[in-house]
């Protein structure tokens, strides 16, 4: 059984693609990650019935100056990467962040941005500095500061603390994140020298991070 279907509709001379997956568990995070193809305007989550059974699809609209067919295309592209491809990151890895990050919008943005460019295996350097960012904006909203990543040390240990955390999960903590903000600084945020092997665990480690709040 194919993974997804998709097909070109048509409602007030508008036309725009049905995305039908077979996986339903996944559709939230597929419809963030289409939402960052250029030929995309909007993604939206429909309940439909499709041969007797009803399930929810996604509708999916063109930019301007894009036509249903580019965006069909775009679109079989993308998933049918991710039907070939054997991701090192875990569906279920990949998903657990999404709920916390819903408090800070912006830092989801880069998140999903980052799985975007992992998932079609650009940008090396751009995925794991979309992650830094993405924590660093994170524990700005969780910790009620605009300290950077490297200056954020001494208010997660409070933070945690507070929240009855052990002594040594927040010395653990502190220095795994120190040694991030290290390697990001010198592999990552100022140039262009990272290890495609270390992709996956720096990315692991940034959702744990996340996880860990």
């Amino acid at each position: 059984m194919k993974k997804f279907e998709t097909e070109i509709r048509k409602i007030f001379d508008k036309q725009y693609v049905k995305v039908f997956l077979s996986n339903q568990k996944d559709i939230g995070l597929i419809k963030s990650m289409l939402e960052q193809i250029d030929s995309i305007g909007r993604v939206n989550l429909t309940e439909s019935n499709r041969g007797g059974v009803n399930s929810m699809t996604l509708t999916v609209y063109p930019k301007a100056l894009y036509e249903a067919k580019d965006v069909e295309m775009d679109i079989v592209k993308y998933l049918s990467n991710l039907e070939t491809k054997s991701p090192v990151l875990e569906q279920s890895v990949i998903e657990s962040p999404m709920k916390g990050l819903d408090c800070c919008p912006d830092a989801k943005k880069l998140y999903v941005q980052a799985l975007s460019k992992f998932d079609q295996g650009h940008f090396e350097r751009n995925v794991l500095d979309d992650m830094r960012l993405c924590l660093e904006l994170f524990l700005k909203h969780k910790l009620g500061n605009e300290k950077s990543l490297e200056n954020q040390l001494e208010f997660i240990g409070k933070y945690q603390k507070e929240r009855g955390y052990s002594s040594e999960f927040i010395n653990m903590f502190s220095k795994v994140l120190d040694y991030y903000c290290k390697y990001q600084n010198k592999y990552v945020k100022h140039n262009d020298k990272v290890n495609a092997k270390e992709i996956d665990f720096v990315m692991k480690l940034t959702i744990d991070f996340i996880n860990g709040f």
